[in-house]
């Protein structure tokens, strides 16, 4: 079946819509990856096209597979459901005669796009829908009448394709933006340094976190614990570790009201992760524990890591601070140790575009690497204009 996915284009986030959906699609489907994206010849080429018109067209074992996605994205909009196609754009497919029995009784409303036109174009008047709202009654006549432009049950999506000189007919289902509630307005606890819902779900998405119980998710840079949130909504038991007490159990106080972490999984009804206070740098776990690594390493002056020296204290001299090369470095290491196969490690990664000798690699090979982690996806996610963030996704195969 061939599904039209319409994108939002929320800023920031534009680079995460093509990996996004490449793993939700692998996570859900069964089709090989060439099969699903059969439209796209050129990966790049499909990113700047994504940057324009927000459509791409994919192909799917079943609509229950498209729902799934559609249920799942943070970056999906809508999604069509192509019942006919034609070739050329001045005329309307037809709806099926099994799909008019099923909603013949229900209220409904026709929606139009268009997609790759030339900068010549000045789109569709007034009169012109009029006329191809006619068309569409005129082909289909036992539709029936109940129009509703509020709150329809059904939507019919015409959909015109410039480029390809097609135009396609399908009903339309939209997105329930269900990460929302999980907004850092939303929470009644915020720590010091916070990962956003949108960032934190998309992470979860391309980690190919699976809707299920059994899958055990990792954060070691904790913080207040966002991306654990995520993974928790998402039906993972959650697993996360820090060097800082305040910021995953406030300050200690005699009250009762204190808030912390667990405040914000007990305000939504989740499981609460289980926490503990380590220092990365000298953790030792049993091998192949984890399904999933998800994370956000500390990067910057205000956040900067630090180590243990021995005892409860951290070590806060400059001489004694953590490196980022040696955090990323031993990420990249202990998730090969801790990952069971197939997992996969998915972190943030930060560039400082103007200050080359602070950047830990070279900018041929841009990402670390590390011999069993294959790098299979990165999302750039710009900050201010010297600075960059980047969601890298490793996978270890073993």
């Amino acid at each position: 079946m061939k599904f039209l996915f319409k994108f939002r284009r929320p800023k920031g986030y534009i680079d995460f819509i093509l990996p996004e959906i490449k793993s939700l699609a692998n996570l859900y489907s069964m089709l090989p990856n060439q099969r699903v994206f059969a439209s796209m010849k050129n990966i790049s080429q499909e990113r700047e096209k994504l940057r324009k018109h927000r459509m791409q067209k994919l192909e799917l074992e079943s609509q229950e597979v498209a729902h799934k996605i559609l249920k799942r994205s943070i970056l999906i909009d809508s999604m069509t459901s192509i019942h006919s196609e034609i070739n050329g754009t001045q005329q309307i497919p037809i709806v099926g005669p099994e799909i008019l029995e099923q909603n013949k009784s229900k209220t409904f409303r026709i929606d139009m796009t268009l997609t790759n036109r030339d900068s010549s174009y000045q789109g569709v008047s007034h009169f012109q829908k009029l006329k191809l709202i006619k068309q569409f009654y005129r082909n289909n006549d036992t539709l029936g009448k109940k129009f509703d432009l509020d709150s329809p049950e059904v939507i019919y999506h015409i959909h015109f394709d410039y480029q390809h000189n097609k135009t396609y007919l399908g009903q339309r289902y939209e997105s329930d933006y269900y990460y929302k509630k999980y907004r850092l307005t939303n929470r009644p606890f915020r720590g010091f340094t916070c990962t956003k819902a949108e960032l934190a779900f998309l992470m979860c998405n391309l980690a190919e976190l699976p809707s299920d119980t059994n899958c055990v998710v990792y954060d070691p840079f904790v913080g207040s614990a966002s991306t654990l949130l995520s993974a928790a909504h998402l039906g993972a038991n959650t697993i996360g570790s820090d060097l800082a007490y305040k910021t995953m159990f406030g300050k200690p106080k005699l009250n009762k009201d204190q808030k912390n972490v667990f405040t914000n999984f007990d305000h939504y009804g989740l499981p609460r992760p289980q926490l503990f206070l380590s220092d990365f740098s000298r953790s030792r776990m049993r091998r192949e524990i984890f399904d999933h690594i998800i994370c956000d390493p500390p990067y910057g002056i205000q956040a900067a890591s630090k180590v243990f020296n021995g005892s409860l204290r951290i070590k806060s001299s400059r001489n004694n601070q953590y490196s980022y090369k040696d955090v990323i470095d031993d990420l990249l290491a202990k998730s090969y140790h801790w990952l069971k196969p197939d997992g996969t490690l998915v972190f943030l990664y930060y560039i400082d575009k103007d200050i080359p000798h602070k950047f830990p690699y070279d900018f041929v090979t841009r990402f670390p690497s590390y011999p069993g982690m294959i790098l299979e996806e990165f999302c750039e996610n710009p900050l201010i204009k010297s600075r960059v963030r980047y969601a890298v996704k490793f996978r270890f195969l073993k």
